[in-house]
């Protein structure tokens, strides 16, 4: 009887190298909103999707929050308050992003 525990621990390995990789991608998009050199989330993912062929790595950059989240950190790095304010209300008022 053939042992399932190594395909299993294959499994968690490629799991855990999926979700950091995917954590690094993140955390560059970040760093690439806080550089105030884009004004939203629009050009950092199209940026990153370009260098990314795993789509579970793009549906993450993807997400409702995170691009929310990269919207607000490029107001807060271009420095315009109007600007998160808004973020801020359209993401309450219409469920997603406009900025």
């Amino acid at each position: 009887m053939a042992s399932t525990k190594p395909q299993t621990l294959d499994r968690q390995q490629a799991n855990r190298a999926l979700y950091r990789r995917r954590a690094k991608v993140m955390d560059h998009a970040r760093a690439l909103a806080r550089s105030g050199e884009h004004a939203d989330h629009k050009s950092i993912i199209a940026l990153l999707t370009a260098q990314e062929d795993d789509a579970t790595i793009r549906n993450g950059l993807e997400a409702y929050a995170f691009r929310a989240q990269l919207d607000r950190l490029c107001a807060l790095a271009r420095g315009s308050a109007l600007q998160i304010h808004l973020a801020l209300a359209c993401s309450a008022v219409y469920g997603q992003a406009l900025l």
